[in-house]
């Protein structure tokens, strides 16, 4: 394949031939004799389908030629509104610098192309706000659910001590009168001391030695 004949077909529109010499899928991002990849003629003659074909083989969007001007830059010098359209959709920097030191913005003289890249900025301002604005209430969520989460543990933790305090305090009372029972049945003489005493008082143990 030569360069002149591709460089022909792509200056003069010529798709058929152009599919035809770009065999090989590498073909489509090779530097050719004036120092220009194929997008580039492409973009800067003007032909869309040309260069929508180009895209969907894999060509560079943003590739530089040998003057380090990118497709974008050459569609917007020529002011063919339809290929910077196209190239913004597949995702070309519009802030890549051409020799110049100017953005495709910058060196647009186009009002029409102008306001397209300044559209394309608006849109993307407003995309990125709204994604930090979903990540903030993504994180505030996050926090929220973890601090009710520990909270729903703390709660269950107090509510788990309280219970067993509960069940301990039930449970203290019969404790003390088996524990009772068990002095009676192994010293009834205590009951009987209690009885003779002129002070006594029956503090449960004549209960328990009768329950016997």
């Amino acid at each position: 394949m030569g360069d002149k004949e591709l460089m022909w077909a792509l200056k003069n529109g010529d798709l058929d031939e152009v599919k035809t010499l770009l065999v090989k899928a590498e073909d489509v991002n090779r530097t050719l004799e004036g120092g220009r990849k194929p997008l580039h003629y492409a973009a800067d003659c003007g032909h869309a389908d040309m260069l929508e074909f180009l895209l969907s083989k894999g060509a560079d969007v943003n590739a530089p030629d040998k003057h380090g001007i990118t497709p974008l830059l050459s569609a917007t010098y020529e002011g063919h509104m339809s290929c910077v359209k196209i190239l913004l959709e597949k995702g070309a920097d519009k802030e890549r610098k051409g020799p110049d030191g100017l953005s495709a913005f910058e060196a647009a003289e186009s009002e029409a192309i102008k306001a397209l890249l300044k559209h394309k900025s608006a849109v993307i301002v407003e995309l990125q706000r709204h994604l930090m604005a979903a990540s903030a209430v993504a994180f505030i969520l996050i926090i929220l659910c973890t601090c009710k989460g520990f909270i729903f543990a703390i709660t269950t933790g107090w509510m788990y001590i309280i219970l067993l305090v509960t069940r301990l305090q039930a449970t203290k009372l019969p404790r003390r009168l088996h524990a009772e029972r068990r002095l009676v049945i192994n010293n009834p003489e205590i009951v009987l001391n209690e009885v003779s005493n002129p002070n006594y008082l029956d503090n449960g143990y004549l209960s328990l030695y009768s329950q016997l």
